[in-house]
């Protein structure tokens, strides 16, 4: 089979799963939107930071999970096995994982609600939905691909995203409304995404049980990656809110604007990794590693023509479209929006390498270059330098960090591609919604 029909082959498991991406993003885009122009910049800031903190406690802890349950229950399927032990483990853990994050995010509530919510008591419950709320979606579609239900798995992410639409909608005709019900609307999508697909998993046969220690140990390894994946993609505007002063709240809110807005070139490429990452599974798990080096190549193109063609139209036009469409009431220079354009290249370069390592069997390297990478932004972030120079920092420096040292470990790689290579699935690195 030549590789255009192999390509064309995968599309339809595919590219629903990139278009329920695409409108997942979207939709956080619209409801922030309307957010915008309808609190004071404090609020929507406050706002802003539930969205990319529900974005590091709740879709990255239980990625993990997804990328846990869909292994088992690939395996499980491949053996003529049923799933349904798979999901009640998985329970279990989830279970676990919840009251961990939600403990830790009632310690460190007060000092949320003051600095970073906008004196907002229900944005941090909002925040705990958020976490339960995922913890069940993120099961489910774990589930479903395992099972190759891809159909199931893309309605997940177009109710999700269709949910918030419609909210938002319905907030342009009402006007003026709380805080928390922005918030709210933000993390209900997950339960109502959950509640709406469980008829999917009819049909989960039983089977031998599912060791819950293993599986939890996996998982927790995984959440370490995949947790500090999200903490660099999403952390910068959070802390930046709760450093900067009351009276620097418009300032904090263009900066949650302008960084929410230079990530919409990662939407625009998730269809296209959805459609080309599968070939590089595909020549992993043959050996060719000729194949590999051509087809992440191919990626890499893709990554560089969507983020810089992106990265310029934002930087030129960015403080203009934050104006218009998101009430920014300070326009950040273009040099603000370019660095954090070029800091989105990086991070989309990462989500290329990351399960190409992953399916080089580097994990440690891929989870190595994390860790580094996190701790020079947080460093950086932390930082006595003024909050706005620190955020910037952090924000392209980090993934500069990981993006070097995947990309060392990349070519290592390779050169030990002799026999055929087999992996684990190979999972897509979504973006940081």
């Amino acid at each position: 089979m030549s590789r255009l029909a192999a390509l064309r082959a995968r599309l339809p498991d595919v590219l629903p799963v990139g278009v329920g991406l695409v409108a997942v993003g979207l939709s956080s885009y619209a409801l922030l939107g309307v957010a915008a122009h309808h609190l004071d910049p404090a609020q929507y800031a406050g706002v802003g930071s539930l969205f990319l903190l529900t974005n590091i406690l709740g879709v990255g802890v239980f990625h993990a999970v997804e990328q846990e349950v869909n292994r088992e229950v690939s395996a499980r399927s491949a053996s003529g096995l049923g799933s349904r032990p798979v999901l009640r483990a998985a329970a279990g853990v989830c279970a676990a994982l919840v009251l961990v994050v939600l403990v830790g995010l009632a310690a460190a509530g007060p000092r949320l609600v003051t600095d970073v919510f906008a004196g907002s008591s229900e944005l941090l419950v909002a925040a705990m939905v958020g976490v339960v709320g995922s913890a069940v979606l993120y099961t489910i579609r774990g589930t479903f691909a395992g099972r190759r239900r891809y159909g199931w798995y893309a309605s997940t992410m177009l109710v999700e995203g269709g949910s918030r639409l419609l909210l938002a909608g319905m907030l342009v005709l009402l006007g003026a409304v709380g805080t928390g019900v922005y918030g709210y609307g933000l993390v209900a999508a997950f339960g109502v995404a959950a509640l709406l697909t469980l008829p999917g998993l009819r049909g989960s046969a039983g089977g031998p049980p599912a060791p819950v220690l293993p599986m939890a140990g996996r998982i927790v390894s995984l959440v370490g990656t995949l947790g500090m994946t999200y903490l660099v993609a999403n952390l910068a505007p959070v802390v930046l809110t709760g450093r900067l002063p009351a009276t620097a709240a418009d300032t904090a809110a263009a900066f949650v604007s302008a960084f929410v807005l230079t990530r919409a070139p990662i939407f625009l490429f998730a269809p296209v990794q959805a459609f080309l990452l599968p070939a590089v599974t595909g020549a992993l798990e043959r050996g060719d590693a000729d194949r590999v080096r051509f087809q992440v190549r191919l990626l890499v193109a893709a990554v560089l023509a969507v983020g810089i063609t992106g990265g310029l139209v934002l930087t030129i036009f960015g403080p203009w479209i934050t104006r218009t469409f998101l009430s920014s009431r300070v326009d950040l220079d273009h040099r603000t929006f370019g660095l954090l354009a070029l800091s989105v290249l990086m991070m989309m370069v990462a989500q290329v390498l990351q399960p190409v390592l992953l399916g080089l069997r580097r994990h440690r390297s891929a989870a190595a270059a994390w860790a580094v990478g996190t701790v020079v932004f947080l460093a950086l972030l932390l930082s006595p330098l003024p909050p706005l120079v620190g955020a910037l920092s952090a924000q392209l420096v980090g993934p500069v960090c990981v993006l070097v040292l995947m990309t060392a470990s990349f070519r290592r790689g390779l050169r030990d591609v002799r026999a055929p290579v087999l992996p684990g699935p190979v999972e897509t690195v979504r973006p940081s919604s």
